[in-house]
């Protein structure tokens, strides 16, 4: 049950648990900062060739379970984690000039982090999002991002590709010289054994001599075809890296912000008014409990002294004008009585 002097101070200081209230949140409504923001979208097209062979990073996922788009939404995701590709894009998008100081270029670089945002669409559809303070500047971030990523991707694919064929080309030339050394060995064995190659009859010596030729020559074509597809994947690398990879929506010009959200648009002016409610209520408890007047029965309760009686409330006709001089006569007006201490009474008595 709410104490009447608690009820008495509400109704008498209305106005002051007012301000706080309305004031509050229209205080955070005031220093709430306006964000004015665009957002371009762009949308590719990742696709998995069969029957081709891709080692590079930008190529076909590894893991059967993750998907094309997947597997390009990681690879761009962590480029956007190195400086030297932020630092790439934000030369393309304007963001920076050329021999800026590394300030800037730092500068720049997290604002692409915050800006860029890569994600799945399905499985084969992957999106690109930028948002930022003008529809130009977010056009031109998403599509720098996007021009950026395919460069290096036919650069990447084109040097990883190169280091293949120079991978199988050394390993081809050592495996040729063992052939031939183990070719020169057989013949040296002919030489000095002419009987040695004779069928009919058994010598363990050539034949594991011969046995290690034909064991070179299967290592030899091995690598000769792998070779071969290897220069294959390096000569068609442009084209295999353009077919994996293509944009099917170029980065948009957003023509309108977007929309501030509800929590923007309610959250802070909702945590004012609770704000300013606290305060309200914190200046009420204080004022209820540094007030000792005596207003009613319960004031006096718990106390030393003797409850005379209590004046009944009056309901004047013009109320509204009493509460404007000073608050009415509401309260009831309470008479006590304070008994005389001990000594004093026996005093007296005498």
């Amino acid at each position: 049950m709410i104490p009447r002097k608690f009820a008495e101070i509400a109704f008498r200081r209305w106005w002051v648990l007012l301000i706080p209230t309305v004031l509050a949140p229209a205080v955070i409504l005031t220093f709430q900062p306006k964000k004015v923001e665009y957002a371009s979208v762009a949308t590719a097209w990742v696709s998995r060739i069969e029957g081709v062979e891709t080692t590079g990073t930008f190529g076909q996922p590894t893991d059967s379970q993750t998907t094309p788009a997947g597997a390009q939404v990681q690879v761009l995701g962590d480029l956007l984690q190195t400086g030297a590709f932020r630092d790439e894009v934000a030369l393309a998008s304007g963001l920076t000039i050329e021999g800026a100081d590394q300030r800037a270029r730092e500068q720049a670089g997290d604002l692409i982090t915050e800006r860029v945002q890569v994600f799945e669409v399905g499985p084969n559809l992957m999106g690109v999002r930028v948002v930022a303070p003008t529809a130009e500047g977010a056009r031109a971030l998403a599509a720098a991002v996007i021009a950026r990523f395919q460069e290096r991707a036919l650069a990447e694919g084109a040097r990883e590709a190169q280091t293949v064929v120079s991978y199988f080309e050394k390993q081809l030339a050592l495996a040729q010289d063992d052939l031939a050394k183990a070719q020169a060995e057989a013949a040296a064995y002919i030489k000095a054994h002419p009987t040695a190659a004779d069928k009919t009859k058994v010598d363990v010596d050539y034949q594991s001599l011969q046995g290690k030729v034909d064991s070179q020559t299967k290592v030899v074509d091995r690598l000769l075809e792998n070779l071969q597809d290897a220069r294959l994947n390096a000569a068609s690398a442009s084209n295999t890296a353009s077919a994996t990879f293509n944009v099917q929506d170029q980065p948009s010009l957003p023509l309108l912000p977007i929309a501030e959200s509800r929590t923007q648009k309610y959250g802070y002016p909702l945590a004012g008014l609770v704000v300013g409610l606290s305060i309200a209520l914190g200046y009420l408890y204080a004022a209820y409990r540094l007030d000792h007047t005596i207003r009613s029965r319960e004031d006096v309760a718990g106390l030393p002294v003797m409850f005379l009686g209590a004046v009944p409330e009056l309901k004047p006709r013009h109320r509204l004008r009493l509460l404007r001089r000073g608050g009415g006569n509401f309260a009831r007006r309470v008479a006590v009585s304070i008994p005389p201490a001990p000594e004093a009474a026996e005093g007296e008595a005498a």
